[in-house]
């Protein structure tokens, strides 16, 4: 009785932990206007299904939409893998994991 009484408690927990977590990473950066940004990039090369964006046909004008410069190579591959694994969701453990340079 007792035991499982334990387990419940642990299980239940478990999923308050999973809760808050879940809270702070849809909280810590809904300010933060780079996400949206960081989330197109990473869409972008799930639809086209290529390892990084040449270019982004939605900004025309800066000359994005024949060659996008991305000084954030590394970091959208990152996102990439993360968005197409889990959607915004797994693109955003990316995002909040990585350090901030105030």
């Amino acid at each position: 009785m007792i035991r499982r009484y334990l387990h419940h408690v642990i299980a239940l927990l478990i999923l308050a932990g999973i809760g808050i977590a879940n809270l702070n990473l849809n909280f810590a950066y809904t300010n933060d206007p780079d996400r949206y940004y960081h989330f197109a990039i990473s869409r972008q090369m799930k639809e086209t299904g290529k390892l990084y964006v040449r270019e982004i046909p939605q900004i025309k004008g800066i000359h994005w939409d024949e060659y996008f410069p991305d000084k954030e190579f590394l970091f959208h591959q990152f996102t990439g893998l993360g968005y197409r694994i889990g959607g915004e969701n797994g693109a955003l453990v990316i995002i909040c994991s990585s350090p901030k340079t105030d």
